[in-house]
């Protein structure tokens, strides 16, 4: 789990003066907020995080710092505003389960338009709806993953992933002493990770498709 998040939580308490404080100025429960602070580790929901910073007096820069420390997509409403007419159509291209299912990428859905900013160096794009509950902590049923064909995952991103060009999911990818590890991010319990040795993973049919790079998430 990322540090960086309690770096940035600690910074906070000492902007609002106080540990009592800056719970007051968030409506964070003390105790969550001491572990927070206390736990190198710490790393809140996605919907507990746009809590959060929606309740912070900063810029929009600074709020992206919190999503990408934790690994999450970072919300379009807090991605920089591009140019006018820097805008590209991004397709639609289907369906993805955050469980296992199969993806017609052939399916197309039409297309959002969205700005060239939210894109980066990135050329290839797409968008999948999910489906499932999975990822529900990060990804509710229903919401749209921006997803990059171009970005190489590290550890904390959120993927797509095939394996056999047949069975496609949606997990949170981390890559540790010769194992992959994609990790559900679910309130379902009944979710597990799929643990797969590096060896294996190509052998097995498995790839990455892409990574998840923002998401639009009806609230």
């Amino acid at each position: 789990m990322p540090k960086g998040f309690t770096r940035l939580i600690k910074q906070d308490k000492l902007l609002a003066g106080s540990e009592t404080k800056l719970a007051a100025e968030t409506g964070v429960n003390r105790n969550t907020l001491h572990y927070w602070l206390s736990n190198e580790n710490a790393r809140p929901s996605f919907d507990i995080l746009i809590a959060y910073t929606g309740s912070l007096d900063c810029s929009d820069e600074r709020k992206r710092d919190y999503f990408e420390e934790c690994g999450y997509p970072v919300p379009a409403e807090l991605l920089p505003e591009a140019e006018e007419a820097a805008f590209t159509d991004v397709p639609v291209v289907g369906s993805v389960h955050a469980g296992h299912t199969a993806w017609a990428e052939e399916e197309s859905l039409g297309a959002v338009t969205v700005p060239n900013s939210m894109l980066g160096d990135a050329d290839r794009h797409f968008y999948l709806i999910v489906e499932g509950d999975c990822m529900n902590k990060l990804l509710p049923e229903g919401s749209m993953a921006l997803v990059s064909e171009d970005r190489h995952p590290i550890n904390g991103n959120t993927v797509v992933v095939c394996r056999d060009d047949e069975e496609y999911m949606i997990r949170r990818y981390f890559k540790r002493g010769g194992t992959i590890r994609l990790e559900p991010e679910s309130f379902n319990k009944e979710h597990r990770p799929i643990v797969i040795s590096e060896k294996n993973f190509q052998r097995e049919g498995w790839k990455i498709v892409g990574v998840a790079t923002s998401a639009m998430i009806e609230l």
